[in-house]
């Protein structure tokens, strides 16, 4: 059984899950724990009120704080490409359509 440790507070149930697909985006599992004393803080608290805490293997510790980190200065996307290199696929698309647009009004004239 591996020893987990938390690698972040999460001030409610979005963010941590926000967290936790960043993590396992970047192959890293994580726990998931409630901050609140009993489980019905949860149910009748609303959204995890008292913050959650993430929880990862000892080994991954250090990964998975750099990924968090990364992640905070919005140098990482969900699959851990820098957000640069995304593919814009909508930016193709509309340059694609004004060349055609460009031949199209060539060939009319």
């Amino acid at each position: 059984m591996d020893k987990k440790t938390t690698v972040y507070y999460a001030k409610d149930a979005d963010v941590a899950a926000r967290v936790r697909t960043v993590l396992q985006a970047n192959g890293i599992e994580a726990e998931e724990k409630s901050l609140g004393e009993q489980v019905y803080h949860d149910i009748y608290g609303g959204n995890g009120a008292y913050g959650r805490k993430i929880q990862v293997e000892e080994e991954k510790e250090e990964q998975a704080r750099a990924i968090i980190r990364a992640w905070q200065a919005g140098e990482q996307t969900l699959t851990g490409k820098k957000s640069g290199e995304s593919s814009n696929l909508a930016g193709k698309i509309l340059l694609a359509a004004a060349v055609l647009l460009v031949i199209v009004l060539l060939f009319l004239k």
